[in-house]
């Protein structure tokens, strides 16, 4: 009889041993997929950066929809959705995605204090660092993608950041 529990006791730890290990496994692949998904999104919006021209940063992906150049509302903004991730928990619009601009007062300002973004910095490349909007003659535009959702395991982001440049 006492074999019988020894060996019941051990094929009970034995199974859930293997139970922990298979639950662990569903877990991280499902944040696996939820970050290829979060990068895949962040990648996506660099991409679009790319293509537009730099006079026109600020006014298609700042915050205001009022500078927008095709009128109010036409521009895609400082926020953005991806698709197949929960919001953020305190987000009240549920949009996972941002992208950030050294923006002050809607100016893209050169006087900027964000490490993150390579801040300050000359961004027309006039040999000066000042605190002038240089929305219209930037040569150079630092940009950071940010996506923040409430994944599987709790809070979870991705962060991409570079520089826009040109002529």
């Amino acid at each position: 009889m006492l074999e019988l529990m020894l060996g019941m006791t051990l094929l009970v730890v034995g199974v859930l041993g293997y139970l922990r290990v298979a639950g662990e496994a569903t877990t991280t692949g499902q944040m696996t997929a939820e970050h290829g998904v979060a990068m895949e999104a962040a990648r996506q919006q660099l991409e679009r950066l790319k293509c537009v021209p730099l006079a026109e940063v600020v006014a298609l992906y700042d915050a205001d929809a009022n500078n927008d150049p095709g009128g109010a509302g036409t521009a895609p903004g400082a926020r953005f959705q991806v698709a197949g991730l929960p919001g953020w928990r305190d987000d009240a619009d549920g949009w996972q995605g941002t992208i950030e601009l050294p923006l002050v007062g809607g100016a893209l300002r050169e006087d900027v204090v964000d490490a993150g973004l390579g801040m300050p910095r000359d961004l027309n490349l006039d040999g000066a660092i000042d605190a002038a909007d240089h929305s219209a003659d930037c040569r150079l535009v630092p940009v950071r993608v940010r996506v923040r959702w409430d994944g599987v395991r709790g809070g979870a982001q991705i962060e991409l950041r570079t520089f826009l440049g040109g002529p």
